[in-house]
C-alpha cells in the first residue's frame, strides 16, 4: 500500500512480513470507473476483508465536495483502498497526505498508471492478495508535489501532483476529454482530442527552473513533470 504523508508530501507502499493486526479500512470506489467494474470489485474486496481481521467500510465517491463525502470518513480509518482509476487516486491522495492515511490502489480505470508504476501491474489483483497486502506493515513512500496555476484572469488555484503535471498539448488533450466526459472512458476516447490538438496546437510559452536554476528561458512547446515512468500506453 502507498503512504501519503503531509510532512513528506508522499505516497507509500504497505507490505512486508510484519505480524497481522486489526485495522479499519475505507474502501472508496468510483461507480463509473471501468464502465461499472469498480462496484463489484469493491464489494468483493469488502467481503474478503470481513472474513479477515479487518474492519472495512464501503464508500461511493461523489461529484460533490470532498468535505461532504470524503473528509467525514477518512480520518476514522487506518488505511484507504481506492477502487477506480488514477483520477480517484489523484482526488484522495492530498487528503490522505494531510491525515497520514496509507493508500492502496485496486485499479479499475483506463490506464491505471499509479498501480502500474508502484505495484507492477495495471490490472486488479485478487481480493485475497489485496487483503494480504493490507495485513502487512511496511511502507513505501512516493513523493507528491503541490502545484499552483494562474488562469488568464490572474486567478490562482492549487492542486497536488501524484503522477504527473503538464502544460501544453498533453494538458489540452486531457482537458478536452474531461470536458466531454459523461461516463466511463477507454483509450479510444482520447483519439479525436489528440488529432484535434495535433491540427491546431502551436505550443505554450514557458520558463523552466529546476532547483532554483534556469533550465529554459522563453521556451515554447510542451512540459511534462513526472513522478512516474509510466504514461499513456507506456510511451
Amino acid at each position: 500500500m502507498y503512504m501519503v504523508r503531509e510532512d513528506a508530501r508522499s505516497c507509500g507502499h504497505l507490505g512486508g512480513d510484519a505480524d497481522r493486526y486489526s485495522m479499519s479500512v475505507l474502501v472508496i470506489f468510483n461507480p463509473i470507473s471501468g464502465r461499472g467494474r469498480a462496484r463489484p470489485l469493491a464489494e468483493a474486496l469488502v467481503d474478503a476483508m470481513g472474513k479477515a481481521d479487518l474492519e472495512p467500510l464501503l464508500l461511493e465517491s461523489s461529484r460533490d465536495s470532498v468535505e461532504k463525502w470524503l473528509l467525514p470518513e477518512l480520518p476514522k480509518h487506518s488505511a484507504v483502498v481506492v477502487v477506480g482509476g488514477d483520477g480517484l487516486v489523484h482526488l484522495v491522495a492530498p487528503y490522505a497526505a494531510q491525515l497520514g492515511v496509507p493508500i492502496l490502489h485496486h485499479p479499475s480505470g483506463t490506464e491505471n498508471l499509479f498501480a502500474r508504476e508502484f505495484t507492477g501491474s495495471p490490472k486488479p489483483q485478487s481480493s485475497q492478495t489485496v487483503v494480504e497486502r493490507l495485513l502487512k506493515k511496511s511502507l513505501r513512500t512516493v513523493d507528491i508535489a503541490s502545484t499552483v496555476t494562474t488562469d488568464a484572469e490572474g486567478k490562482q488555484s492549487k492542486e497536488s501532483m501524484v503522477l504527473m503535471a503538464s502544460a501544453g498539448m498533453d494538458a489540452d488533450v486531457v482537458h478536452d476529454v474531461s470536458q466531454a466526459r459523461s461516463g466511463g472512458i477507454s483509450k479510444f476516447t482520447y483519439v479525436l482530442p489528440i488529432f484535434k490538438q495535433m491540427l491546431c496546437w502551436r505550443g505554450v510559452p514557458f520558463h523552466l527552473k529546476v532547483d532554483g536554476k534556469d533550465v529554459i528561458q522563453q521556451g515554447r512547446g510542451m512540459v511534462v513533470i513526472a513522478n512516474s515512468a509510466q504514461y499513456a500506453i507506456r510511451m
